[in-house]
């Protein structure tokens, strides 16, 4: 094994590296990558709740009376009017001026968003109940495609804010065009806008049905990200970077049914923690 890295001409820094110490950095690397798997499986299972909830409300029942389950494609404006925000359009980005942010990417406003908390009278009660209702202003130059993904970014602010401190107004300028270099609370945003838009459970149906359609053929890629295209309504780019954090979503519940999260180790009567079991 020593003879191995000693030879390897392109990385002269492992010669004198220990092979203990690369296994130990392999595990943390996966351990990391397993973590942040668990952060897109909780993004995917929240937008799941969030369609359940809205169609159980909003559709009639099956016939054997259970509750409505969501389907392509998603009602994205409902959901949002359902959310107490109201749908504008008018004209944001400005494709000849681009705003240069402070890492000299450029970047366009093609949604924004504002969020403010009100209250409301419950029933006739006379009891005062608050809410967060607001508006969404979506560039009309997009294509309809794009402008249900940029309503699916904001709400995924919604949702991620809901717990947060909202002041009387709320003003956020978001969802940047896909060239732009942007913060992490952009790319969490973009997370639920996928997990909303196509739903884990219901894109693994119908792969499973698109597989039984075209067993004879040899499946290929670009023609299912079409299919998912057309049925999610959605532009083919997102599409595709949707459906990477989809194989991440699988591999987390995969991940999770054969070995599930280890539990803490309890404590010794001394004080010191237990050491980790090999």
């Amino acid at each position: 094994m020593s003879a191995t890295y000693s030879n390897a001409p392109i990385f002269p820094e492992l010669r004198s590296t220990k092979p203990q110490w690369l296994i130990k950095s392999n595990r943390e690397l996966n351990d990391g990558f397993l973590s942040y798997l668990w952060v897109v499986q909780a993004i995917f299972d929240r937008a799941q709740q969030i369609l359940d909830e809205f169609f159980a409300q909003t559709r009639p029942p099956a016939p054997d009376g259970s509750p409505a389950r969501p389907c392509f494609p998603i009602p994205v404006r409902e959901i949002a009017k359902h959310c107490n925000f109201l749908l504008y359009e008018m004209e944001l980005a400005d494709l000849d001026s681009m705003e240069q942010d402070k890492d000299g990417g450029g970047r366009t406003t093609i949604a924004q968003m504002q969020m403010r908390e009100r209250r409301r009278r419950v029933d006739d009660s006379g009891q005062l109940e608050a809410e967060i209702a607001g508006s969404i202003v979506i560039d009309k130059n997009l294509g309809e495609n794009a402008k249900r993904f940029a309503i699916a970014h904001e709400l995924g602010h919604y949702v991620l804010r809901t717990l947060n401190p909202i002041g009387p107004l709320f003003i956020e300028d978001s969802c940047p065009g896909p060239f732009a270099y942007v913060p992490e609370k952009e790319f969490l945003a973009n997370e639920f806008a996928y997990a909303l838009l196509l739903p884990y459970s219901l894109v693994k149906e119908r792969k499973k049905r698109y597989e039984q359609e075209n067993r004879y053929n040899p499946l290929s890629y670009m023609d299912w990200i079409q299919v998912l295209e057309v049925e999610a309504q959605l532009p083919q780019h997102y599409i595709i970077l949707a459906y990477e954090e989809i194989k991440k979503c699988h591999l987390a519940e995969s991940q999770s049914q054969q070995s599930p999260p280890p539990e803490a180790a309890a404590p010794q009567e001394d004080g010191v923690d237990s050491p980790p079991q090999s």
